[in-house]
């Protein structure tokens, strides 16, 4: 997450401080998430006006510093089990190629509509799911458009059980400028409620 602070012009007690933070939502448009705090509560209309252009300018310094594009597939990856634990729905539909496919067991589902949810939370947390932890990322082959990566993670309850332990295999695209999946393909370890991501 990056801050910028700007402190007050002591000159002029009229000009509150105030603190920007921003964080990605990382979206296939490369949105960001703004935040402003201001500290000081009596500020006017024009105050606000300039506010707001100045956080309109830094979304855009923003977008360049902590664009998803820098990030390796490994990198990619880690970022993708952080957003899931978040349960960043919006996060995680641009993590994911529109059509991409999920394959389990030697069944396989297609998802065209990015409309639809890529992950369905409700019924992951049926199986008491909390969290998850990465215990293992390696990229079996990479290119400048696409990736092939084998994670090995768990997932836990709320009292730190490991209720999953699997190996899956995702294939990643940069069609988009960033890496995204486009295919994932496990081998169906657990319920069928415990696969639902």
């Amino acid at each position: 997450m990056r801050q910028i602070t700007i402190s007050r012009d002591l000159t002029n007690p009229a000009f509150p401080s105030f603190r920007i933070i921003s964080s990605p939502v990382h979206d296939c448009m490369g949105f960001f998430l703004l935040s402003v705090r201001l500290t000081n509560s009596a500020y006017s209309n024009p105050m606000k006006k300039f506010v707001s252009l100045i956080a309109t300018a830094l979304i855009s310094l923003n977008a360049v510093a902590e664009s998803l594009q820098d990030l390796s597939p490994e990198a990619f990856m880690h970022y993708y089990v952080r957003i899931f634990n978040e349960e960043n729905l919006p996060a995680l539909q641009s993590a994911y190629h529109f059509p991409h496919v999920k394959i389990r067991s030697g069944h396989m589902v297609y998802f065209e509509d990015s409309l639809k949810p890529a992950v369905d939370f409700d019924a992951i947390k049926r199986t008491g799911w909390r969290y998850s932890r990465i215990h293992h990322v390696s990229v079996l082959a990479e290119n400048t458009q696409s990736a092939m990566v084998e994670m090995r993670f768990s997932r836990f309850d709320a009292a730190d059980k490991e209720i999953l332990s699997q190996t899956s295999f995702y294939q990643l695209t940069k069609r988009s400028g960033f890496w995204q999946i486009i295919s994932l393909h496990d081998m169906g370890t657990g319920t069928s409620e415990t696969r639902a991501r």
